[in-house]
C-alpha cells in the first residue's frame, strides 16, 4: 500500500498536480462491534467530515499518517 501511495504522489507531481492524502489516524479509537455497526460508521463519517472541513488530517507526505 505504501509503495502505491508513493507512486501516486510521483505521478501527480510529474503531471503537475498537487498531491494530498488522508488516512484514519491512530488516535481514532472507536471499535466496530459487528459487521454493520452504525455507531462505528457514524464516528468514521464524523472524522472524515471534520478532516474535509478543516483540512487537519490532510498531508502531502505518504507514510505520515
Amino acid at each position: 500500500l505504501q509503495a502505491d501511495v508513493r507512486r501516486l504522489k510521483l505521478l501527480s507531481q510529474r503531471r503537475g498536480f498537487d498531491f494530498q492524502i488522508v488516512a484514519i489516524p491512530d488516535s481514532f479509537d472507536v471499535e466496530s462491534n459487528e459487521p454493520f455497526d452504525q455507531q462505528y460508521m457514524q464516528a468514521l463519517y464524523d472524522l472524515g467530515y471534520s478532516a474535509g472541513s478543516t483540512g487537519e488530517l490532510w498531508t502531502q507526505e505518504p507514510g505520515v499518517f
